[in-house]
């Protein structure tokens, strides 16, 4: 007999940064995982997964996957009895979505609810309303690039323009977030974020901004010394030159939290001109702009740092 949809494990797809199939976990049961034949049914299930309720014409598929074989059809059929190995077994298998060959022609992929992918997840919309929480738990789905090391498996650069894309989509999803912490004065936060930025595409002038902004914050000299080093090395290995500017604002970053160890640290830093009284109440100010500050007191030093109330 076959059990209730309700007590099976749910299948989760994991593309973004590792390539996994695991069922999940059910009272009294670990999660295991789903072992993987081959690297061409990886990309050809990612790509049916990817482009549901679809009929996929044979032919196209197997331009996009097969290249060069003595029977092409016979390879692609060899693929998806593969796949489907992967994702069911037995009586429940039909609980578990199934790339099918319908016809002589067609392929065809039907999610169910059981079926969880990490993709789909995370470039579900997002309302302008979104709080912090919803964003962290968006952002913990990407762990790196699409596919990573499947470069060159399809013919069209089906896996390259999708990568681009979810890449795109992460970069804005934590500037905004960035944007949030920045506005809610959490610099821990900050700086765990911008790190995960940085573990998932490389050091980025945003990246290095907002990690040694934060450091500054939290007058953190180690932090803010570790992250300059970090990116330096970067740069060095791309052969790039660090910008003078970069260079400029570091000094003068370490500068102010060097002249300021051990004194009483308020809620807020801010900047403001040296002939200007301080105002009665502390200056909203956003990262960017804070920082465009920090370089032209770095540059011109018409500005002083006030890391203290």
């Amino acid at each position: 007999m076959t059990p209730p949809i309700s007590l099976l494990p749910p299948l989760h797809f994991r593309w973004l940064g590792q390539i996994e199939m695991r069922l999940g976990s059910t009272p009294g049961n670990a999660p295991v995982k789903v072992a993987k034949p081959s690297r061409k049914a990886d990309a050809l299930l990612a790509y049916l997964a990817l482009n549901p309720n679809i009929t996929h014409d044979r032919s196209k598929l197997m331009d996009m996957f097969c290249f060069k074989v003595r029977d092409p059809a016979g390879d692609l059929r060899g693929i998806l009895k593969r796949a489907r190995e992967m994702v069911g077994k037995g009586a429940t298998e039909q609980y578990y979505t199934i790339p099918n060959v319908n016809g002589d022609n067609a392929v065809r992929f039907e999610p169910t609810p059981l079926l969880h992918i990490d993709v789909v997840e995370f470039r579900r919309p997002f309302a302008p309303s979104a709080s912090i929480d919803d964003l962290v738990n968006r952002i913990k789905l990407y762990c790196g690039p699409f596919m990573p090391g499947y470069e060159g498996l399809d013919s069209v650069g089906w896996l390259e323009q999708t990568r681009a894309g979810l890449e795109s989509q992460f970069g804005m999803l934590i500037k905004r977030l960035l944007d949030m912490l920045y506005n809610a004065e959490r610099w821990e936060d900050v700086t765990t974020w911008a790190e995960h930025w940085i573990t998932c595409s490389g050091w980025r002038p945003d990246a290095y901004r907002d990690l040694s902004l934060a450091y500054s914050e939290l007058g953190d000299l180690s932090g803010l010394e570790d992250a300059y080093k970090r990116y330096a090395a970067s740069q060095h290995d791309l052969d790039m030159a660090l910008p003078e500017e970069t260079q400029r604002e570091y000094i003068f970053r370490r500068k102010a939290i060097t002249e300021n160890l051990g004194k009483p640290r308020p809620a807020r830093r801010e900047l403001r001109p040296k002939t200007q009284a301080a105002p009665a109440q502390p200056i909203k100010t956003s990262r960017a702009t804070q920082a465009q500050a920090t370089q032209a007191a770095a540059r011109a030093n018409h500005l002083v740092y006030w890391p203290h109330e």
